[in-house]
């Protein structure tokens, strides 16, 4: 029952907090306080989200032994994205907005991003462990199927609130398609490296499962909602479906 509720309770929350975020990204000059702590909920509220997850690596994982392996896995999706910005490869031309805060490495990504990033990853991982697939090339393609599904709900609303902008929009809510193919490949060489630097691991009991793929869940609602907020429901029909799929698969929610 506890468990339940720390994936129901949240989820309200964000789904409240979901219009928030919109109406002061469309209307920054609405804020009844600074920019800078809307930047500094902003930033918050990744971390918060981001703290099931990181409890279930460190049940997971040997954290002595494996450290250096887990600040590769943060660090990926900042190189990568910092690569992609500095190049406008595999993802298209894009910059970062404001909303994620000041601070970025190298200039170019918000420090956040890990956290945000890495919780899709291990939702997707522990879904794809969940069929028992064998070769680690058909996991890491199922794995960036999932990631870039995921991003078919996140992208939009982001996008739309200005997390990023492109330099040039596409037909999918403004959204270039080379930014799915971007996911996809990056995705799956995070999924390849991810099964080389682990060859061995721990089960995945369900209690592990719960604590990795949370975080992942949580963000997936808040995207959802703001979908909602925004108007775009077919978005929001899709996500849906996804966290459908997500409790058939993990009886995180039931």
């Amino acid at each position: 029952m506890q468990k339940r509720l720390l994936v129901i309770v949240p989820s309200i929350i964000l789904v409240l907090s979901g219009f928030f975020v919109v109406y002061f990204s469309i209307n920054p000059e609405a804020l009844p306080f600074d920019f800078v702590i809307f930047q500094a909920i902003s930033q918050l509220t990744n971390i918060l989200l981001a703290i099931p997850l990181i409890y279930g690596l460190w049940l997971w994982l040997d954290w002595r032994k494996s450290w250096w392996k887990i600040v590769i896995i943060f660090s990926y999706p900042i190189l990568i994205e910092s690569f992609a910005i500095a190049t406008g490869w595999p993802y298209s031309n894009f910059v970062y907005g404001e909303f994620l805060g000041n601070i970025k490495f190298f200039g170019l990504v918000p420090w956040t991003v890990s956290l945000s990033w890495v919780p899709i990853f291990f939702l997707s991982f522990v879904l794809g462990e969940r069929l028992g697939l064998k070769g680690i090339w058909v996991k890491s393609i199922l794995g960036a199927v999932l990631m870039t599904a995921f991003d078919l709900v996140l992208d939009p609303g982001a996008t739309a609130l200005g997390f990023w902008i492109w330099e040039n929009g596409g037909w999918y809510y403004n959204v270039p398609w080379m930014n799915f193919f971007g996911w996809m490949v990056t995705s799956l060489l995070a999924f390849w490296g991810f099964y080389l630097l682990f060859p061995k691991r721990k089960s995945l009991d369900n209690n592990i499962a719960y604590w990795l793929s949370l975080s992942g869940i949580w963000s997936l609602v808040f995207w959802i909602a703001i979908a909602g907020w925004l108007g775009y429901w077919y978005l929001v029909i899709g996500g849906i479906v996804y966290l459908g799929y997500i409790r058939s698969q993990l009886l995180l929610i039931k």
